[in-house]
């Protein structure tokens, strides 16, 4: 590439996704290295990251090493099963959300799994402040739609997160799927 600085993506996973995530790139897209950044072995030298098109990590090796990952600068970071992220509160949301990213995706299969409260952690990761704070958004939306049934308050909220949520179904995708 010329001497050029190649970007460097970041994929951060459950530790059973690791392998899915590496094979399927290395099938998909063979000419991209690949680091996984796990193990007792793995580097503590951002400076190794820019050699790399994509790292892969795990939701608790990003907790752990959130200085070392902080101070790198990533062009997308990706959340799969970002669920994980939920509870803005938790060492893990902390640890994601100081890390530098030119581009923020989040992947979910289920993004609300107890309260609306669960969407708000997602969302602030990909777009700071798109739902107000924490205590906003419980007031003007959790509580009003999830104790109330506040339909306004709900299609609000839907037209809100709209341009940033894809949702598709099980049947939008079957042919996808393997048997």
């Amino acid at each position: 590439n010329g001497g050029k600085q190649r970007p460097t993506n970041l994929v951060i996973v459950t530790a059973s996704l690791v392998h899915n995530w590496s094979n399927e790139i290395k099938s998909l897209c063979p000419e991209k290295k690949v680091l996984v950044h796990k193990g007792t072995s793995r580097t503590k030298k951002e400076t190794l990251f820019k050699i790399y098109d994509v790292v892969i990590s795990t939701y608790h090796i990003v907790r752990m090493d959130a200085e070392l990952l902080s101070g790198f600068k990533f062009d997308t970071i990706v959340l799969d099963e970002s669920q994980y992220i939920k509870n803005p509160s938790s060492m893990i949301y902390k640890a994601v959300t100081k890390l530098y990213g030119t581009n923020r995706v989040v992947l979910s299969g289920t993004p609300v799994e107890n309260s609306l409260m669960d969407l708000w952690s997602q969302l602030n990761f990909v777009n700071p402040g798109l739902l107000g704070s924490p205590t906003f958004f419980k007031r003007e939306y959790v509580t009003s739609i999830e104790n109330w049934g506040d339909q306004v308050k709900e299609q609000l909220l839907k037209r809100i997160i709209k341009p940033f949520i894809m949702r598709r179904t099980k049947e939008m995708v079957e042919t996808e799927l393997p048997p």
